[in-house]
């Protein structure tokens, strides 16, 4: 992480003030970014009931639309 920051600074020819507010920034908000659970760095993966509502949804909606295509 900190090698990609660096490089981030590097290529971006950021100043050591701006590329530290930005460690000191991602570091403050570490526990709500989205990049973790996609990097799988998240330590709770609790699935709500919200959740499973919309994956039967997103699941019951794909199946309606391939039955309409099949006719």
């Amino acid at each position: 992480m900190k090698r990609r920051m660096i490089r981030y600074m590097l290529d971006r020819e950021i100043s050591p003030v701006e590329f530290s507010e930005l460690v000191n920034f991602s570091n403050e908000n570490q526990h709500i970014t989205p990049l973790q659970s996609v990097h799988g760095q998240s330590k709770s993966k609790n699935i709500t009931f919200t959740d499973t509502l919309m994956i039967i949804a997103v699941i019951a909606v794909s199946c309606f639309f391939l039955l309409i295509l099949m006719m």
